[in-house]
């Protein structure tokens, strides 16, 4: 009877698996491990190339080798790797038939020894060439004279699937529930608990440190901060008023930028493929950003004397992130910077106030980093506006605008100079503001100032100088008042 029930039972266990981990994919992944068992030989070297510094960064790596290649991560029987003396790397074997297969391994392999292992001092996967092997089947353990490999020199055709990651800590202040408060909770409560803990501690933990005598758990997170100017507590600008332009000298008339800030967050993915043989042809590369983006814009034209101004654009902050690379095969070195212009025209003494909030919710792009022209796949990029008051006091028409534009961008070198471009994507969201006095107002009173809101935006994909605009829209009113 038991029997019986036993698969219903784990049936209603992946039931609720799926139910509270409805993202998870179960499918056939990308890069298939190969069989590895015995510590065979391949020329199909597979594996994750990981940097891990003050960013955790990942690249999932297929290569057809021209020498025999070995992962240590794809075998059951490697229990350790130890680096050490420089260029020895020794590996603990508990199986004597893998030891006696190692024993028949050529003078060299190439070896794609894991960040797992911080070989050599180093948080990073590193390729190294075999010169010379020893196996010692009393201390179960096959040792390697090792120098560096540039792994472009002994590739055929290569797949790399890169991810960008942003790291946190993160301390625990709640204790760990005991054993008899466990056991108080149902056997449902506990299965979920468990796979709760399971996926927890598979996607996202990277490492514990030590900071101030506490333990502190290092997690990674597959997306990048959009983040400019941005106080995440106050939710607002962390730099108020700041000017965007000011008029000429010995007039005091200057666009002032309240509030503004951006705040969002990106899943950036590059996916390359090609050959290396009989010359380098990149057959793949394409980048793709999912994500949100939020604007907040809020400016301010101050008292002055009749003037004209505009501003060209004006670079406020820009961002580096870790640069990632495999020695031989690519590098990419991403950057954020935020850019503002504004202008304004007046006639008269006064000032205007105006503001907004500017929303891209879940917006996709994919873009081609080859050819002439880059093919573009784009959804959500229709903006959510939320207008705020605007006040005046001018006596005569004026206008102004200001425009915030954030910017990610990626420097590539892909096969050591085969393809050395720069990609990127640009926001521009403008908002502005025009006030009319007199006949002009069409306000039921003469006196009374018509205000009115507009807003407008164009988002730009760029490769190496060459731009394409895929989503621009004319000047939009949103906003309109007789005050």
């Amino acid at each position: 009877m038991r029997f019986r029930m036993f698969p219903s039972f784990v049936f209603l266990v992946l039931h609720l698996l799926l139910a509270c981990y409805p993202n998870v994919s179960f499918s056939k992944p990308l890069f298939q491990p190969y069989d590895a068992s015995r510590l065979r030989l391949t020329t199909q070297l597979q594996g994750s190339y990981v940097q891990n510094f003050d960013t955790y960064n990942r690249a999932n790596v297929a290569l057809e080798t021209k020498s025999p290649a070995f992962n240590p991560d794809e075998a059951d029987e490697i229990l350790n790797v130890e680096c050490k003396d420089g260029d020895v790397i020794v590996m603990k074997i508990r199986d004597p038939v893998a030891l006696k297969e190692v024993q028949q391994w050529p003078a060299n392999v190439i070896l794609m020894i894991s960040h797992d292992w911080h070989c050599f001092g180093k948080e990073e996967t590193l390729f190294y060439m075999t010169y010379d092997t020893n196996v010692d089947f009393e201390k179960e353990e096959a040792s390697f004279q090792v120098n560096p490999c540039d792994i472009s020199n002994h590739t055929d055709t290569f797949s790399l699937s890169l991810t960008y990651h942003k790291t946190t800590k993160h301390v625990p202040d709640t204790p760990t529930p005991d054993v008899k408060e466990t056991k108080k909770m149902g056997i449902f409560a506990r299965i979920i608990n468990f796979f709760k803990r399971l996926f927890r501690k598979s996607e996202q933990k990277v490492k514990m440190v030590i900071e101030n005598n506490k333990e502190v758990s290092v997690y990674k997170e597959n997306v990048v901060d959009l983040n400019f100017l941005y106080d995440s507590e106050k939710n607002a600008s962390s730099k108020r008023n700041f000017a965007l332009s000011t008029a000429q000298p010995g007039i005091s008339q200057s666009l002032i930028c309240v509030d503004c800030y951006t705040h969002g967050k990106a899943a950036i993915t590059l996916q390359i493929e090609g050959k290396m043989l009989p010359r380098v042809n990149i057959s793949k590369a394409f980048i793709s950003v999912n994500g949100d983006l939020e604007f907040n814009f809020d400016i301010r034209l101050d008292r002055g004397l009749p003037v004209i101004v505009k501003s060209s654009d004006v670079r406020i902050m820009s961002l580096s992130l870790t640069p990632f690379h495999i020695p031989g095969l690519f590098s990419i070195g991403p950057e954020l910077s935020l850019t503002a212009a504004a202008g304004a025209t007046t006639t008269v003494i006064g000032s205007i106030y105006t503001g907004g909030n500017i929303a891209y919710r879940n917006f996709h792009i994919e873009a081609s980093l080859t050819g002439s022209h880059p093919q573009l796949k784009t959804t959500g990029f229709e903006p959510i506006i939320t207008p705020k008051e605007v006040s005046a006091d001018f006596a005569v028409a004026s206008s102004m605008f200001g425009t915030l534009k954030p910017q990610l961008s990626m420097s590539v070198n892909l096969l050591n100079g085969a393809l050395v471009t720069k990609a990127g994507l640009e926001f521009a969201s403008t908002l502005g503001a025009t006030v009319l006095v007199g006949g002009q107002s069409m306000c039921a009173n003469n006196r009374q100032l018509h205000v009115e809101t507009s807003f407008g935006h164009g988002l730009r994909w760029f490769v190496q100088g060459k731009s394409s605009t895929f989503v621009s829209f004319q000047r939009r009113i949103v906003g309109k008042k007789c005050v």
